[in-house]
């Protein structure tokens, strides 16, 4: 049952103005305001894995940024937008901070006895 009051991060909640009625509006809102606020270009690590049951995206520069899909196209998607809505939740000192440390990736083999 929606009291009106919506999740923000942190475990806060904050009370959307009498425009926003429904989460719909909420999440567009947020995107519309990122879009304002964020106009530079970021790059953001995102790790892919695909299991039995799909595929499961995180980013490992923003601490509980992840997403999954049905297909690497979905869950691509999926991310992007988790990304955007996540980074319309910080500051911009927050965000410079979030996206300076640099995230390697690589594989090797191992040997297995």
């Amino acid at each position: 049952r929606s009291n009106g009051w919506f999740p923000i991060f942190g475990g806060a909640s904050a009370k959307p103005s009498s425009a926003i009625t429904n989460t719909s509006k909420y999440l567009q809102a947020l995107t519309s305001k990122a879009r304002e606020e964020i106009p530079m270009k970021l790059k953001v690590t995102a790790v892919i894995e695909q299991d039995a049951f799909g595929y499961y995206a995180y980013c490992p520069e923003l601490e509980g940024c992840q997403s999954q899909g049905d297909t690497f196209e979905e869950v691509l998607a999926n991310i992007k937008e988790a990304v955007h809505l996540y980074l319309s939740t910080l500051s911009e000192e927050e965000i410079q901070a979030s996206l300076s440390r640099e995230i390697l990736t690589t594989s090797f083999e191992v040997q297995v006895a």
